[in-house]
């Protein structure tokens, strides 16, 4: 090759490099981005309910971004790297994490099992938790209640009461009114609601009528939120102190025909003694009532309302109660009224399960400050029915 041709190919060869070679050079500099591949791990697969499982993600492929959903899980969903959640039912459930590095994503899925007892007899606990101001009806100022519950319990359902206050109408602030009670319950292995109610100006049998379409509003809650509450269907209660207790006796046992025709129109009006409260697809019937510092108003003399079948009751009054006597008296009102001796004493006659315990020196305020001195009675019974 002469030196001509060899000097115009070696400047071929150069231009070449430069174009090709370097120009691939160039495009291997720009690394392509690895592939995300999602993957976690669990502190447990399998717990108690009410337990907690942390969450570890340990994708590959550098990602930014976790997009968690957790079946029955709280919270349920979740963007933490590495969440912690807490499992409140019982059952198997998926859970799954989608990762993300912003150019490619994967997901991956795996599943967790809760566990519970089958326990149904009575159980003591050492504390509780309280949820405040839960909504249980279609009144958002006025069905109110606040929710205990027995902590660190893994029974797959558990007994639930429904409480009303005395003095509970359209008045938040008096739901703390009866916390010894509701909490000597829920140390005691139940679910309780105490709850306010609506109120009015209207007549004597308007607002026993409104309020007792309430108690049975919160009873047909608590059956709606069975599974999330861990509810016993078969053990559902309601009961109360002073007008809460009043509410409860009537919600039990008084019947349309026991009702004066002259006022079934009013009843007619208000949505008939079930009332359209909310939930309504739901029962509000329930297995048993608790009547503290309680009586039954203006029906007959004595009050003969509770027939047999209806709810068992179990009654305390204070011995010296002068607000509302555990025998029966005309209020200065002129309203006849008969306490718990009176009721205990008309259920026997129904051959309804009942059962009386009277404090004595009692007041009207002793069965709700006081609730040590007669709960394991109560307990039992509601337990035994």
């Amino acid at each position: 090759m002469t030196k001509s041709r060899l000097h115009n190919f070696t400047i071929f060869l150069y231009f070449f490099s430069i174009i090709f070679i370097g120009g691939c050079s160039d495009d291997s500099d720009e690394e392509t981005p690895p592939e995300v591949e999602a993957d976690f791990n669990l502190s447990a697969s399998s717990i108690n309910i009410g337990e907690s499982i942390q969450f570890t993600d340990i994708s590959t492929g550098d990602p930014t971004s976790w997009s968690w959903t957790f079946e029955g899980g709280e919270p349920a969903t979740s963007s933490d790297q590495n969440p912690n959640v807490t499992f409140t039912q019982a059952g198997s459930f998926n859970v799954a994490l989608t990762a993300s590095s912003g150019t490619n994503e994967d997901s991956a899925s795996k599943e967790v099992t809760v566990n519970c007892t089958e326990n149904n007899n009575q159980a003591t606990f050492e504390t509780y938790t309280k949820t405040e101001k839960v909504q249980y009806g279609i009144n958002s100022g006025a069905h109110l209640m606040d929710i205990y519950q027995p902590a660190s319990d893994i029974r797959c359902s558990r007994p639930a009461i429904v409480l009303f206050v005395g003095g509970g109408a359209g008045d938040p602030n008096s739901l703390s009114s009866i916390e010894s009670m509701a909490i000597s319950l829920a140390e005691n292995g139940f679910v309780v609601g105490v709850g306010q109610y609506r109120s009015g100006n209207d007549s004597f049998f308007e607002m026993v009528l409104r309020n007792q379409q309430d108690i049975k509003a919160a009873v047909r809650y608590f059956r709606s939120q069975q599974n999330e509450l861990r509810i016993d269907d078969s053990r559902i209660f309601h009961g109360g102190h002073g007008s809460g207790a009043i509410i409860s006796l009537y919600a039990a046992y008084v019947t349309l025909d026991e009702i004066p025709s002259s006022l079934h129109p009013i009843v007619e009006a208000e949505g008939g003694l079930e009332g359209e409260q909310g939930n309504q697809d739901y029962s509000s019937a329930v297995a048993g009532i608790f009547t503290a510092s309680g009586a039954i108003y203006d029906l007959v003399n004595p009050p003969t309302v509770i027939d047999q079948g209806e709810p068992p009751v179990f009654a305390v009054h204070g011995e010296d109660d002068i607000e509302i006597v555990i025998g029966c008296e005309t209020t200065d009102g002129g309203a006849y009224q008969c306490g718990s001796q009176v009721i205990y004493e008309t259920a026997q006659a129904a051959n309804v399960q009942s059962e009386l315990f009277v404090i004595t020196g009692g007041s009207h305020s002793s069965p709700r400050l006081n609730p040590e001195l007669y709960m394991d009675d109560l307990v039992s019974f509601l337990i035994g029915l």
